[in-house]
């Protein structure tokens, strides 16, 4: 009756997909791959320092208490 109200067809509205509700799909293609893979290997050639940096500091960053406590013991072994 709402339909006819409405003048339109509910019967779409009430259709279930053939699709899970948490279903994807995920496509890459090989030449996309190997592309990534080209463009990682020239981004980290040519900014290999800049990434040793960033690598180096991060370590430093998540390790800055075992460092410090590392340096006081010896520190205070070597008195």
């Amino acid at each position: 009756m709402l339909g006819e109200a409405l003048k339109t067809d509910l019967s779409e509205f009430s259709k279930s997909t053939e699709t899970k509700p948490y279903e994807f799909n995920f496509t890459i293609k090989i030449t996309d791959m190997n592309q990534l893979i080209n463009d990682l290997k020239t981004l980290v050639r040519n900014n290999w320092k800049t990434i040793l940096w960033i690598v180096l500091v991060v370590f430093f960053i998540s390790n800055y208490n075992d460092i410090k406590s590392g340096i006081l013991d010896g520190w205070n072994d070597a008195k």
